[in-house]
């Protein structure tokens, strides 16, 4: 009986530590390669605590012929097919920028190549196609390699998008619309000389000659009174 539970409390023990291992949740993350699922190779843990790009980098012992459709390719955080916790927060996108084999680039397909973290895990596979998965990032065949280097872009939710989106010059100095120069200086309104300098109204030239005809008027009653006198001598 003693024997029994001795064993009885190992298991509990053993599948305690291991429950601790998978659900110790942090913000370390690995690249994960095999020629299958059944035979993994881990790159360094990278720490993706914050926003920014980051680098995987895996190395095999042997080649792995990546045209397989056992070929396995993925950003892990603990190794084989297990539950995949982390404290990275969901919402936080992984976009891969770039995949090279063993120095060579590798195209991809830019619509399979962001994940979504949710419900607090971190399976991101970028090629599987055995198994019951249908994963699959790459636009054509991936050549044969011992070394691959994935290179990520990690935002976390509330950042900043891309830097291509943060530079439009185009918006940004718009030329035409702060320097309109026609409107600026309407030079036709500001200096009407026609309005400003009414000469025809300032100087009245037609009125001038007044005191003349005021002189005229004057001398008419003397004329008739000389006339009468010469009348009057002459009677």
């Amino acid at each position: 009986m003693k024997k029994i539970l001795a064993i009885v409390l190992a298991a509990v023990m053993m599948m305690s530590a291991m429950a601790v291992t998978v659900s110790a949740a942090d913000t370390k993350v690995m690249l994960e390669i095999g020629p299958d699922v059944f035979t993994l190779y881990q790159s360094p843990q990278v720490d993706v605590n914050a926003s920014g790009t980051y680098t995987f980098t895996a190395t095999a012992p042997t080649s792995i012929r990546g045209s397989s459709t056992g070929t396995f390719i993925g950003i892990k955080v603990v190794t084989g097919n297990n539950p995949q916790p982390t404290a990275i927060p969901d919402g936080t996108t992984f976009t891969v920028k770039s995949v090279k084999c063993d120095d060579a680039e590798v195209s991809f397909n830019a619509d399979k190549a962001t994940y979504t973290i949710a419900n607090g895990n971190l399976d991101f596979i970028l090629k599987l196609l055995e198994y019951g998965y249908s994963e699959n990032i790459f636009d054509g065949e991936v050549p044969a390699f011992t070394t691959i280097e994935v290179v990520v872009d990690v935002v976390y939710p509330g950042d900043e998008a891309p830097a291509a989106d943060e530079t439009p010059a185009a918006d940004e100095a718009p030329a035409a619309d702060e320097a309109p120069a026609a409107d600026e200086t309407p030079a036709a309104d500001e200096t009407p000389a026609a309005d400003e300098t009414p000469a025809a109204d300032e100087a009245p030239a037609e009125t001038a000659p007044a005191p003349n005809t005021g002189l005229a008027l004057a001398v008419i009653p003397a004329v008739m009174a000389l006339a009468a006198v010469v009348v009057s001598k002459k009677h």
